[in-house]
């Protein structure tokens, strides 16, 4: 048996690993190309993860030696983490036959009734691959290292047994909670005039649109995001307003659905509003005035964000025409100031209005260049830069 064993531990878990996963998608009904493609796949997965941890290896144990060496420390062991753990449970003995042993573990212990829990969560069955594993190299019996295992197995069926009803309790629990909250939330804004902050709306609507596939009412939180859209509609917005609705620390949306739709709600919300009004500055004659446009757009950054415009009320004529005599100093300052509006984030959804502009702005840029008529080298570079920045900014406008 022990020659059987060596044969198949010979062979790797990247071959071992396919042929029991296709075998067990076959015989729970998929078809056989499916299930050998399945197979396949957990086989290019394992040789993946062996050539990371060997690459991770030897490109980080040299590296690790001279630290040690250099601060004179005693650190004879280098963590892997789990994945290079499981790879060489799933090599050994015990390993090989894992999964259609625990498998057949659950299956009996499913038809005696000593356990509701059916565990599919295959590749973690590395834990008791591994537990069995160790028994093994320390009994050099496989027998006992597959007691280990299944007696490891068995331990972890029943405590799912036992917990399975508190954490379903939990999760039904925390669904109806989520489900009152939103209804206290609808009732709120439809009673309480300024329950919420005005620059918390933003928030809110990221929590509402991120709590929808806990409740089966959608229609409650279009209710609430309508309610929200009447609160700020004509509200006088200055800049740190805009800047709260338009960023803040609310919770990551996974889906691209909820993301579209989050984006549209934030742009609905914020087309409602009035923002301060603000000018730019409407003729560019001197240095002096680019030095003012400068620390205008710095200032009022979130206002032309909010007024979905700035370049196209730009005098670009006047900006091209006094440029070369700037400072590189004031170029970058001035190429620093409009990345900073158009960095933000949906560009496309706010400033489509400045395309043309900066188009314009680009191509004299580009005839500058071209033109021969900037001689300082330090000049040359800054022009350069803010025409690759002014490229990327419009194909975000696209």
């Amino acid at each position: 048996m022990e020659e059987v064993f060596s044969y198949i531990i010979g062979l790797g878990a990247a071959v071992m690993m396919p042929i029991i996963f296709t075998i067990l998608g076959v015989c729970i009904g998929i078809k056989l190309s499916k299930a050998l493609k399945s197979g396949l796949l957990v086989g290019v997965g394992f040789v993946g993860l062996s050539v990371v941890t060997a690459l991770l290896t030897s490109s980080l144990g040299p590296a690790l030696s001279k630290v040690v060496e250099i601060y004179g420390l005693q650190l004879k062991v280098f963590d892997m983490g789990w994945p290079a753990a499981a790879a060489v449970a799933y090599n050994t003995s015990v390993g090989a036959f894992i999964i259609p042993v625990c498998l057949g573990v659950n299956i009996l212990m499913l038809l005696t009734k000593t356990t509701r829990t059916v565990n599919i969560d295959l590749w973690n069955y590395w834990h008791f691959a591994f537990i069995g594993a160790v028994v093994y190299f320390a009994t050099n019996s496989i027998l006992w290292g597959f007691f280990a295992a299944i007696i490891c197995y068995i331990i972890t069926l029943i405590l799912a047994d036992y917990t399975a009803d508190k954490f379903q309790g939990f999760y039904e629990k925390m669904e109806e909670e989520v489900f009152e909250a939103i209804k206290k939330i609808s009732t709120y804004l439809k009673e309480k005039e300024d329950y919420f902050p005005l620059e918390q709306y933003s928030k809110l609507a990221n929590y509402l649109i991120a709590a929808k596939k806990y409740i089966d009412d959608e229609q409650l939180i279009d209710q609430c995001k309508q309610s929200i859209l009447k609160k700020v509609q004509k509200s006088v917005l200055g800049d740190d307003i805009i800047h709260k609705l338009t960023y803040h620390d609310g919770i990551e949306l996974w889906t691209d659905e909820q993301k579209k739709e989050y984006n549209e709600f934030k742009e609905q919300m914020l087309t409602r509003t009035k923002v301060e009004s603000v000018v730019v500055l409407e003729q560019i004659k001197s240095v002096d005035d680019i030095q003012k446009l400068s620390e205008n757009i710095y200032k009022n950054r979130d206002k032309y964000i909010g007024n979905r415009k700035f370049a196209s009320e730009l005098d670009i004529a006047g900006l091209l025409r006094v440029l070369p005599e700037c400072h590189p100093s004031l170029i970058e300052r001035l190429r620093g100031s409009i990345m900073e509006i158009y960095r933000s984030v949906n560009i496309g959804d706010f400033l489509m209005e400045d395309k043309p502009a900066l188009i314009l702005l680009k191509d004299g840029i580009d005839d500058l260049l071209r033109g021969n008529r900037i001689n300082d080298k330090i000049k040359k570079l800054q022009l350069e830069w803010f025409f690759k920045n002014l490229e990327d900014i419009i194909s975000g406008l696209n």
